[in-house]
C-alpha cells in the first residue's frame, strides 16, 4: 500500500511541476508592471499630497482646523 501511495505522490508531484509555472524570486521582482513616465519625483509628490489629504480629512469635526489644512492640501494637490 505504501508503494502505491508513494508512486501516486510522485506522479502527482510530476504533474504539478509540468502544469504550473514556477517563478524565482528574481523573476517576481522584475515582473512588476511599471510605466516609463513615472518618476521618483512623482512618488514624492504623491506622498506629500496623501499626507496633506490625511491631515485635512482628520479635521472634519473642527471647522477652524479644516479651513487651516484645506489650503495646503489644495495647493499641494495642484502641483
Amino acid at each position: 500500500m505504501e508503494t502505491v501511495i508513494e508512486e501516486f505522490l510522485m506522479a502527482l508531484e510530476t504533474a504539478c511541476r509540468i502544469s504550473f509555472r514556477i517563478m524565482n524570486i528574481s523573476q517576481k521582482a522584475t515582473s512588476n508592471k511599471s510605466v516609463p513616465w513615472w518618476t521618483q519625483n512623482l512618488t514624492i509628490l504623491r506622498k506629500k499630497v496623501n499626507a496633506q489629504r490625511r491631515k485635512f480629512q482628520l479635521t472634519k469635526d473642527h471647522n477652524d482646523l479644516r479651513d487651516h489644512w484645506n489650503e495646503p492640501y489644495v495647493t499641494t494637490k495642484a502641483e
